[in-house]
């Protein structure tokens, strides 16, 4: 499954989101290792950490930005915070070539129907966020042929706002379902 390209002009985000000072960057495919990878930049024109808050901005700073150099980055990115009260879910390969999800992925899409999900880049996942907090990071655990991925801080999102089946322009509190998950 393609994506459609990022619609700059368009370009909508949980208006909670897109309040957050200090979260926002941009991001772009470069190749690392003999692979091409997903590497966020700060505003600045330099590799962002995400553990590093002075790398970060405003969503309004890194959309300008994105808007003056669209062949330089491929899209906004989200940092997690320490502290901030949200969750990043990230599903990969969950979705199958006709954009149906797969069986190994429904139950989680279907717990967190209300709050704000999204395509990947790639078109083959679905990136949710929730607010919520989790004991610790959770890196790629292997269900089905994908993967689950949680994070509330020192990890990024790269953003498409490529809204997954109409799912609201807001971020909903799933604290126990997180947990949960977790």
């Amino acid at each position: 499954m393609t994506p459609a390209p990022i619609t700059l002009h368009t370009l909508q985000v949980p208006a909670d989101l897109a309040e957050l000072d200090e979260q926002w960057g941009l991001w772009r495919y470069e190749r690392v290792r003999d692979r091409a990878t997903k590497v966020p930049y700060s505003i600045r024109g330099h590799r962002a950490s995400t553990t590093n808050l002075g790398d970060w901005t405003s969503y309004d700073r890194a959309l300008d930005t994105l808007r003056a150099n669209p062949k330089r980055y491929a899209g906004l990115a989200f940092v997690f915070v320490k502290g901030g009260g949200l969750v990043g879910i990230d599903l990969d390969d969950c979705l199958e070539a006709n954009g149906d999800i797969k069986l190994w992925a429904r139950g989680v899409v279907e717990r967190f129907y209300d709050t704000y999900m999204e395509t990947s880049p790639g078109g083959s996942g679905v990136k949710i966020w929730s607010r919520g907090e989790l004991p610790a990071n959770v890196p790629g655990v292997k269900v089905g042929d994908g993967s689950i991925e949680m994070y509330d801080h020192a990890r990024y999102f790269t953003v498409t706002a490529h809204v997954f089946r109409g799912a609201p322009l807001q971020v909903e509190d799933h604290a126990a379902d997180v947990l949960l998950l977790c």
